[in-house]
């Protein structure tokens, strides 16, 4: 099974020619599952989403997303504090923490982007009790299948990372999902790519955990990388990495 993970596509600020550019290297990829790891948008505002929905539904596969901190609006406070998700919901799905599965994966998003944090620090991101549970008993479900868990903020501490990008509750939260099986847990929020087993991050983890850090396929906001994406291949029970990379004009 092949599956593209694409996240921070931000549009409202794209890389010139990377959206046609994603979307022929899908086609060409073909994978069977796209998994979209928020900010989708960059302001949160209907036009951003608009062009997104076109986005989605040019997708050569069926798709699983989640939201991210750019996707609740920035501007109309009123909306942000009283409505935050609406917008994502209204334009892309009124699921924020979709679940999907079939006969070899089951796949657990969740929302991690807030109204506000404190310290009025917008970009920041959570996960509570509530998700944890949620997830763990939904990996219970599927006990002998790859199980990836989707987030848009990191519980982890990727290289160069600075910790306030963590999501909040991010300790307890890696302990919990490697304690449910989680094999790959599939994060974005920094514009950079990275993937690394994780396993000595939690004690008495014997299997690898897998810690996929997506870079941005399509946004200008780059930071030392080009714009990339992965491509995961799921083959009886082993598990392999490809990083694309943009170039030029096309993903290779």
């Amino acid at each position: 099974m092949r599956i593209a993970f694409i996240t921070d596509l931000h549009f409202g600020r794209l890389t010139i020619g990377a959206e046609a550019a994603l979307l022929a290297d899908l086609r060409a990829q073909k994978p069977d599952l796209i998994l979209i790891g928020g900010d989708i948008t960059q302001r949160g505002l209907s036009s951003q989403f608009r062009d997104c929905q076109k986005f989605l539904a040019a997708l050569p596969a069926e798709w699983v997303c989640i939201i991210g901190n750019h996707d609740v609006p920035a501007w109309n406070l009123i909306q942000r504090f009283c409505d935050p998700y609406g917008p994502y919901q209204k334009f892309v799905t009124q699921d924020l923490n979709p679940q999907w599965s079939n006969e070899y994966l089951a796949v657990q998003g969740l929302n991690s982007a807030r109204r506000m944090m404190r310290d009025w620090a917008w970009e920041q991101g959570a996960i509570d009790d509530q998700q944890i549970g949620t997830t763990k008993s939904f990996f219970a479900q599927h006990p002998d299948k790859t199980k990836i868990l989707m987030v848009h903020h990191p519980i982890t501490h990727p290289p160069l990372a600075p910790t306030r990008l963590l999501a909040e509750n991010y300790q307890r939260a890696l302990t919990e999902f490697a304690e449910a099986g989680a094999d790959i847990i599939c994060t974005g929020h920094l514009h950079l790519a990275s993937v690394w087993d994780g396993k000595e991050l939690v004690s008495g983890r014997q299997k690898p955990l897998w810690l996929l850090q997506g870079g941005t396929a399509m946004c200008d906001r780059l930071r030392g990388e080009c714009n990339s994406y992965w491509i995961i291949e799921v083959t009886s029970g082993n598990l392999n990495f490809i990083l694309r990379n943009l170039g030029a004009d096309k993903f290779d």
